[in-house]
């Protein structure tokens, strides 16, 4: 079974890297028990610091405080290699 890699990635300053990691270990722990029985589909979360530091293979997950939607939570993007991109905005996350 292949394994689906995520990067996630804070293009923010209001959220440290502490606080980055600390979400990427619940984001794992939720994956290991909810997704990966249910989908069958083993994930890892890892946080990063840039997005050039994550490894080819990964789907980056970034948290930006605006992510250009009115209104927008998230978005998902693709990219010219067929690899997916999701934005998630720290405006908005709290609601």
């Amino acid at each position: 079974m292949l394994l689906t890699q995520l990067a996630l990635v804070s293009e923010t300053t209001r959220i440290d890297s502490s606080q980055l990691s600390r979400v990427a270990a619940a984001l794992q722990k939720q994956a290991t028990r909810d997704f990966t029985p249910l989908w069958g589909v083993p994930a890892t979360v890892d946080a990063f610091d840039k997005l050039e530091d994550v490894p080819v293979g990964y789907w980056p997950v970034i948290v930006k405080d605006d992510i250009g939607t009115p209104g927008g939570r998230r978005a998902s993007t693709w990219t010219r290699t067929g690899s997916r991109s999701r934005s998630s905005s720290t405006a908005t996350a709290g609601r």
